[in-house]
């Protein structure tokens, strides 16, 4: 019975311990570009691991650019704010339906009078990106006060963290006061993709609309055509929920959440070519970039050894940079953790920038975790929970060995007539 409760003591912290690691990420950033020598189309792309917080890939993620329709991501969390029944009804108004007139949204086609509930909008919002819907969302929520609710989508990101992000509208029709960058959209979708409306509604390939007093039922389909297995040279099944957008000023633009190896990814593409070059086949950049980045990162990264954050930069001569002591970064194959080194760069009144590395050349850097502005990923906290289990767990599986060793022990006694204490 000991060794029984030994091995089961040891392999609940063999288990604890990994998963503590998993828990205690840190907010890195590596871009490698020159390792997998991608031909991106779209003009700015970031991906990261919301693991590690780590950057896998970026291009002008810190550059202004156009929305689009990502847009209706954060009208969505503002919406879910406020509204929790999205049983609730809602009829849609002429004077909503007018502010899209000659504006070439894409749209649900919702009829001035229909009525149908909040839920349905949210569908017709994220998987075909109406413009109706968003338009009419918003004038519930702010009870016919539009701008009012752009107010809240501009606090909302701010909440986020977002730096260098503006919305003028809740459909993300160009405007020149509509911009934002590739990094704080990031910050968005994973924080959306937190409710869990807005992930089981973009996770969905298709959803159907019951009918209304206006229309028949019917069903709609995802845009997000990377994640269905019908559309061959976009479709990756590393892809968990996606939301596209596009105008020709725009581009094509995506972001996904996507699921390598357990670990989770947020990418963002915007700004990919809108229409096809002349004598060209026309390819959506947007997701083929999408999915080059993820299957690239699905057979050619790994996990490094732990590297001693501190010792690391005290050999560099830094000073106090909020890292956790141990972190972990993925790394291509071949590359051995013993030739990654740390350097902390110049601060700037926020925590200092750290570059990592590898056999004395920058591959990239890491940013503590202040500086993203969010609290915890979207899995931190089922991160976290697991860890509480696993714990939990351990406790009751040594009282069942612990209780089964005193029963049996009890047992043995009573036939020998002996007390146990």
């Amino acid at each position: 019975m000991k060794n029984i409760y030994r091995i089961f003591l040891g392999l609940i912290c063999f288990i604890m311990i990994a998963e503590t690691a998993a828990v205690f990420g840190i907010s890195a950033a590596a871009s490698y570009e020159k390792e997998a020598n991608l031909d991106f189309g779209s003009q700015n792309i970031f991906m990261i691991c919301l693991d590690n917080r780590q950057v896998i890939f970026e291009k002008n993620s810190a550059e202004r650019a156009r929305p689009a329709s990502l847009t209706k991501i954060i009208n969505a969390m503002v919406f879910l704010d406020n509204c929790k029944d999205l049983s609730k009804k809602v009829t849609v108004k002429k004077e909503v339906l007018d502010l899209l007139e000659g504006t070439k949204a894409s749209v649900a086609h919702l009829q001035e009078g229909e009525i149908l509930t909040l839920k349905d909008c949210l569908y017709y919002m994220l998987l075909i990106s109406g413009g109706d819907a968003a338009l009419t969302i918003a004038d519930y929520v702010s009870g016919g006060d539009i701008p009012k609710y752009v107010d809240m989508m501009n606090e909302k990101a701010r909440e986020a963290g977002c730096r260098d992000t503006h919305f003028s509208n809740p459909t993300g029709l160009d405007e020149d006061d509509q911009y934002t960058t590739c990094e704080d959209m990031a910050l968005l979708a994973e924080l959306a993709f937190g409710y869990k409306e807005i992930l089981e509604a973009s996770s969905s390939l298709r959803y159907t609309v019951p009918a209304t007093n206006l229309r028949e039922a019917n069903t709609i389909t995802n845009s997000a055509e990377i994640m269905r297995s019908d559309v061959e040279e976009y479709y990756t099944h590393l892809v968990r929920a996606g939301k596209t957008g596009s105008t020709s000023l725009s581009g094509r633009c995506l972001l996904t959440l996507s699921e390598i190896d357990g670990k989770e990814f947020i990418t963002v593409a915007l700004n990919a070519p809108y229409d096809k070059a002349e004598d060209e086949e026309y390819i959506n950049r947007a997701f083929s970039d999408t999915k080059n980045m993820l299957e690239w990162t699905d057979r050619n990264l790994k996990y490094s050894g732990r590297l001693n954050t501190g010792k690391l930069l005290e050999e560099n001569g830094a000073g106090n940079t909020d890292l956790p002591e141990n972190i972990r970064l993925l790394i291509p194959d071949g590359f051995k953790t013993k030739d990654i080194s740390l350097k902390a760069g110049a601060a700037t009144g926020k925590p200092p920038e750290i570059k990592v590395l590898y056999s004395g050349s920058e591959i990239s850097r890491v940013i503590p975790s202040k500086e993203t502005g969010i609290k915890k990923s979207i899995y931190g906290t089922v991160y976290a929970m697991r860890y509480i289990l696993i714990t939990a767990v351990a406790a009751v599986i040594i009282l069942i060995v612990f209780l089964s060793g005193k029963a049996s022990a009890l047992q043995k006694s009573e036939q020998r007539g002996e007390e146990i204490e």
